[in-house]
């Protein structure tokens, strides 16, 4: 027969439903699709804790590659020798400063500092993605 193993084919099935179904729900709910995905894979963390270990870093490794795959379709290096400076500059800030504010919030939740550093960078690359793809998302519909 085939030599993939049923755990690895349900882990797949469940890796890709879950968050198809939360980006359903953010969409539904006026948010955009990634806020819906991001938490997808917050409550898929929850539940796996571990279990999936040999199959987790196979799937972020080819959802990494989607991921720039995706910018490098959209990337325009003549924009980016204009204003790669000033964005990558910008970028800084904007991760730097969600971070504190992040980091402040964990904190006055009771975290230690180092679980609070963590999740508040977490927090803040997210919040990058969301921004960029809402962003997007306005574009678009701005433009057509």
């Amino acid at each position: 027969m085939t030599d993939i193993e049923l755990p690895l084919i349900l882990n797949l099935i469940v890796f890709i439903a879950v968050p198809f179904c939360g980006g359903l729900l953010a969409n539904r709910l006026g948010l955009p699709r990634m806020i819906g995905y991001i938490l997808s894979g917050m409550v898929l963390g929850i539940f796996i804790q571990g279990d999936s270990s040999g199959f987790l870093p196979l799937f972020a490794n080819f959802g990494l590659i989607f991921l720039l795959f995706t910018i490098g379709l959209e990337l325009n290096i003549g924009t980016l020798k204009k204003f790669g400076k000033l964005v990558t500059l910008l970028a800084f800030f904007q991760v730097a400063i969600s971070w504190v504010i992040f980091l402040a919030i964990l904190l006055l939740l009771k975290l230690t500092f180092i679980e609070a550093a963590i999740l508040g960078f977490a927090c803040a690359l997210s919040s990058t993605a969301v921004v960029s793809v809402s962003y997007t998302h306005l574009q678009r519909l701005i433009l057509y």
